[in-house]
């Protein structure tokens, strides 16, 4: 929806220069899902984010109708992988085989991967020797719920 109005980039920009942060350090991220509904305007909204210095992640991969291609014509820098893949690792080697070749995928484009839903150690250290980058999840940290917050009146 904050694609299809337009307003992003001025807004982004706005709170950047507000807060004094620097848009390099921030991370856009983008469902899986709408990545697969993009129009030339929505392109061209992540080239003017993107010429701003912001940084662009594919959330929830894997589970939709998974678009390498649309990974390339974004340049997203992070490609999260879908809990459902994580969570049961395991004991499956199904997502074992996937994970492996979304991580194969990412490493090939020069992107990092991060594994969502970690929640035991077991689980980090397959990550790890799979060569995920990063992970989140319960084992790294709780949501913060004061942390999330997004001030959308200015």
């Amino acid at each position: 929806q904050d694609f299809a109005e337009g307003y992003l980039k001025d807004f982004l920009a706005y709170k950047c220069e507000t807060y004094g942060v620097d848009a390099k350090r921030v991370y856009i991220e983008i469902l899986e899902e709408t990545s697969l509904n993009c129009s030339e305007d929505f392109l061209d909204q992540i080239k003017a984010l993107r010429e701003l210095g912001f940084k662009f992640s594919i959330d929830d991969f894997g589970i939709e109708k998974s678009n390498f291609s649309r990974v390339l014509d974004l340049e997203a820098e992070i490609i999260k992988i879908d809990g459902s893949f994580i969570r049961d690792l395991e004991d499956n080697e199904n997502n074992h085989i996937i994970i492996n070749s979304i991580v194969d995928f990412a490493k090939k484009i020069g992107a990092k991967t991060v594994a969502e839903f970690v929640e035991k150690e077991s689980t980090l250290s397959n990550l790890q020797q799979m060569g995920v980058d990063y992970a989140q999840g319960y084992l790294i940290g709780k949501p913060d719920a004061n942390l999330s917050y997004v001030d959308r009146t200015a």
